[in-house]
C-alpha cells in the first residue's frame, strides 16, 4: 500500500500536473518516498506501515514525492525558484523523519509494534553449499552449524 496517493502529491506540487509524463513521474516518485522512509525508519518501526499510513508518514510521503516530482519536472536555471521550493520540502521532510527516529516527533497513530533492536534477536537461516545450516544472527556472527533438516535457534549472543 502507497503512503500517499498521486493526487495528494499534486496538491502538494500542481504545477508538475501540466509537464508531459505527470502522472509516471509522480507515481515514481512516490514509490521514492516510501522507500526512503522505510529506510530511515526500519530502525525503530516495522515497517511498511499499514493501513492506515500514520498521518506525519503520509505527510512526508507527499512532502518527499513532490518534491521529487518537482526536481524531475524542472530542471534549469530558468526554474529556480519551484527547485528551490522542492529542496525546501525535501529537507523539512527529512528532518521530520530524523525527528521521528530521535523520538522529538512521536507517531501517534502508530499501531505497528516498536522494534527494539538490541532486545529483539533477528534471526536470518541460509543454507550453504555443504548442505549445512547456518544460523546468522542480526549482526552477521555464525551460529551452530547442524545436518540437513534441523532448525538452530540463536540469539544475538549466539546461544
Amino acid at each position: 500500500m502507497a503512503y500517499c496517493l498521486d493526487s495528494d502529491v499534486l496538491a502538494r506540487a500542481p504545477a508538475v500536473a501540466a509537464a508531459p509524463q505527470a502522472t509516471a513521474q509522480v507515481e515514481a516518485a512516490i514509490v521514492a518516498a516510501q522507500a526512503r522512509i522505510d529506510g530511515r525508519l526500519q530502525s525503530k518501526f516495522s515497517v511498511p506501515f499499514g493501513d492506515p499510513v500514520p498521518a506525519m508518514v503520509k505527510t512526508v510521503a507527499i512532502d518527499l514525492a513532490a518534491a521529487r516530482a518537482i526536481m524531475s519536472t524542472f530542471s534549469g536555471s530558468e526554474h529556480s525558484e519551484i527547485i528551490a521550493f522542492a529542496k525546501n520540502l525535501q529537507d523539512n521532510a527529512m528532518k521530520d523523519l530524523d525527528d521521528i527516529v530521535s523520538g522529538a516527533l512521536k507517531l501517534s497513530d502508530v499501531t505497528t509494534t516498536e522494534v527494539i533492536s538490541s532486545r529483539v534477536p533477528q534471526i536470518h537461516i541460509t543454507s550453504v553449499p555443504s548442505s549445512q545450516i547456518r544460523c546468522l544472527d542480526m549482526l552477521g556472527h555464525h551460529g551452530p552449524k547442524m545436518p540437513d533438516n534441523h532448525w538452530v535457534r540463536t540469539n544475538q549472543q549466539g546461544w
